[in-house]
Order: structure tokens, then C-alpha cells, then sequence
């Protein structure tokens, strides 16, 4: 493709970008470098796409210092293995979170999932169809009420279909916030929702403060853990 139009006079690979800076004329100085080359040139605009989830936002939790087990951020996890046979603590039920505990589950020790308010969990494939395919044209023209009271009835009955009933996830320590778009936090999940039942991932509250070899929760609660995964997002920065 780059080659049939004649793309590739314009694309400069494996060159880094120094500096970008405004002109009196609305443009843009960009200096670079690629290899002992320094060019610098103006542009009329410049696009920086090199994302905004670079920096992790860890938690400041009272006892981090003097915790014992392995203390990562979501970024620096990698692959479950590292931690099979172990007790993990993840925080959060962002994606992230979800993702990370359901596959820790399959070769963890025991894992848990901290929450501070809870999260509805919205399985990839509600009735045999992609979750994202009810956000259809017809739906947005109902009013948000109805459009709301019906997305949950499909995601009740799709909990039903898994075995799942919200008596049990609250049974097992689950928050459930009002079912509302602007307020709560709906996270797309796969087998989160069966490891939660079966008990493979027990859920928590908040975390409190670490010691030596244990995680302290709101509650009063202590687990003694391994490693603590906390899936806490990111500052928003820019270079």
C-alpha cells in the first residue's frame, strides 16, 4: 500500500522526537533525531499519539513500605504464571482488575478482589450476542429510564443463563450500585462472575493499610498475601 502510493518518501521509521514547539505563525518547530542526525523542521500541525495511559497511579496505602510481598501496578503485570501458587490481591474492578484477577484465578493460590463501591459486571456476550450490539439506534431513542430497566432485565437474564443470581454475588460480598450509566461502573467481564460464585476470587472491600505479610480492608478484615496487583489506573500526563 505505502509503496503503491508512493508513501514512503513521506514516513521517517526509527526516529525520535525531541521537541515540538509553536511558531509566531501558527505553526510547529519539531526538532528529531535518528541516529546522529539532528533535523529540525515546520509543520502546519503536529498530532501526538503516544497515549495517555503511560504513568501508574499507585495508591498511597498506609504500610507499603514495610510490606513483605510483591507490590506491582496493573502495567508491570505480565503473565499469570509468575504468580501460581500465590495469594494475590488485585485492586480495582476496572478492566484491568477484572481481566487480571480471572486469570490469576486459574493458577493462584487463592485471589482477591478489593472494591470500594462495587461495579455490575456486564458478561462480553449477553444472549448469544456481543453486549455492545444492543446499543442500537432504536434503543437510544428510548428514554434513559426505560433504556436502563431494560438493558438490566437482558443482563439478569444472562446472569441467569451463567447460574449467577444477585443474591449470591451479594452473599459473597459483591457492592451492586444503582444500575446507572452516569454513576456506576459497568466493566465487560468474561468468567469473572462464575470465579466470584464458586469462590476461586472472594471479594473485599477497600484497602485499608498493608502490614508485613498481611492486606488490611475497611472492614477489619486481613488476608496474608503474596503480591498485591493494583489496578488503579493512571495520571493523565503528556510530554
Amino acid at each position: 500500500y505505502a509503496a503503491h502510493f508512493c508513501l514512503h518518501s513521506s514516513i521517517h521509521l526509527n526516529t525520535e522526537v525531541e521537541s515540538v514547539e509553536p511558531t509566531a505563525q501558527g505553526r510547529w518547530t519539531v526538532q528529531a533525531r535518528r541516529g546522529d542526525e539532528v533535523t529540525t523542521e515546520t509543520f502546519d500541525a503536529v498530532v501526538v499519539c503516544s497515549g495517555r495511559d503511560h504513568y501508574p497511579q499507585m495508591p498511597a496505602l498506609p504500610g507499603s513500605d514495610t510490606f513483605a510481598g510483591q507490590l506491582l501496578h496493573s502495567s508491570g503485570y505480565k503473565v499469570p504464571e509468575a504468580f501460581a501458587g500465590k495469594r494475590v490481591v488485585v485492586a480495582g474492578v476496572g478492566s484491568s482488575g477484572v481481566d487480571i484477577a480471572t486469570e490469576l484465578s486459574s493458577v493462584a493460590r487463592q485471589v482477591w478482589l478489593s472494591t470500594e463501591s462495587g461495579a455490575w459486571f456486564i458478561p462480553r456476550y449477553v444472549l448469544n450476542r456481543p453486549y455492545d450490539h444492543r446499543l442500537t439506534r432504536l434503543a437510544q431513542r428510548l428514554p434513559y429510564r426505560l433504556r436502563m430497566f431494560l438493558f438490566q432485565r437482558l443482563l439478569l437474564l444472562e446472569y441467569r443463563r451463567m447460574g449467577v443470581t444477585l443474591r449470591q454475588l451479594r452473599a459473597r460480598g459483591l457492592p451492586l450500585p444503582r444500575f446507572d450509566l452516569w454513576s456506576a461502573r459497568l466493566t465487560p467481564c468474561n468468567d469473572l462472575l462464575q470465579r466470584i460464585v464458586q469462590g476461586t476470587i472472594q471479594v473485599k472491600p477497600r484497602i485499608a493499610h498493608l502490614e508485613e505479610h498481611e492486606v488490611c480492608f475497611a472492614d477489619g478484615s486481613a488476608v496474608e498475601a503474596d503480591a498485591l496487583v493494583c489496578c488503579t489506573g493512571y495520571r493523565l500526563r503528556f510530554p
